[in-house]
Order: structure tokens, then sequence, then C-alpha cells
């Protein structure tokens, strides 16, 4: 593992509720707004924009992750 630069490296920062609503309202009826939510429900990053609807199961509410796309050449593979 690198060396920590300073002490403070190992301090969590979380956002309070009124920032987190202010990060919410960014997002709002963007059409980034669905990848942003599984982020902030699910824990998804890159993961997100493989999804489809075939690994979405909305009854026992499992998503299921088999793929994820990625920037290759400034294109979204």
């Amino acid at each position: 593992m690198p060396k920590l630069k300073i002490d403070d490296d190992l301090d969590i920062v979380s956002f309070d509720d009124n920032e987190i609503e202010q990060v919410d309202n960014c997002f709002k009826g963007t059409n980034a707004e669905t990848a942003y939510m599984l982020g902030k429900y699910c824990g998804l990053r890159n993961e997100c924009y493989g999804l489809k609807w075939c690994n979405v199961d909305l009854k026992s509410g499992i998503i299921t992750i088999d793929r994820q796309m990625q920037y290759q050449e400034g294109l979204i593979k």
C-alpha cells in the first residue's frame, strides 16, 4: 500500500442532508438521473450503463450485473 500523504486521509467525509438534496436536484430530470439513483441506492458505478431490462426483476427487487460499459478511445463500448 502507498504511504498516506497526510493523516487527514483517514477521515471519512460524507455529505449532510442539505448537500445530498443539492446533488439529487442536479441530476433530477436529466438523462443521468437513473444512473445516479442506481449509484446512490445500489452502489453501482459503470455497471449501470451496461444494464438491460432483462437484468432487472422489479417483482423480486433483484438487479443482475453481468457486464459494464467502458470508455475506450473516447467512445462508450
